[in-house]
């Protein structure tokens, strides 16, 4: 049963919806306190970097795991987790430092966005692979032998 859930298309599909939503919220939109973070990005938008994140989660999700283009899938989950988990690093630490900064209590929003990129990172771990654990090399029965 676990297997399923450790699915690396599954947890992919699941970062891409959280990705294209946190790019629709951000579109035609700032926030003072990711001024430092927009500066960084190549094209100061993060509506846009959350998107190209959630297009390459997108491509990983949809790609089958075995044949030619298993290798793309597989590189595309990895890109677009290492993208999600650069970009929410980055408002963790541009919340933390308005925290500092102006004693807010933007604190509570930096703990929380440590914490998404601390699952990231542990979403990655899966996502680098092209089936979960349980999963047969041909086929989508999971546990069973062919």
């Amino acid at each position: 049963m676990t297997e399923k859930l450790f699915n690396p298309r599954l947890i992919a599909t699941v970062w891409a919806i959280y990705a294209a939503a946190t790019s629709y919220g951000y579109y035609g939109r700032t926030v003072t306190a990711l001024t430092p973070v927009e500066a960084a990005l190549p094209a100061g938008s993060p509506a846009l970097a959350w998107a190209s994140a959630s297009l390459l989660l997108t491509v990983g999700a949809a790609v089958p795991p075995n044949g030619k283009w298993a290798a793309l899938g597989r590189a595309s989950r990895t890109a677009g987790i290492a993208i999600c988990g650069a970009l929410l690093t980055m408002w963790a630490s541009s919340y933390a430092i308005d925290a500092i900064y102006d004693g807010s209590r933007m604190w509570v929003s930096a703990k929380n966005y440590l914490l998404l990129a601390i699952t990231a990172a542990a979403s990655a771990t899966v996502m680098g692979r092209n089936r979960s654990r349980g999963e047969v090399a041909y086929g989508n029965q999971l546990g069973k032998s062919h």
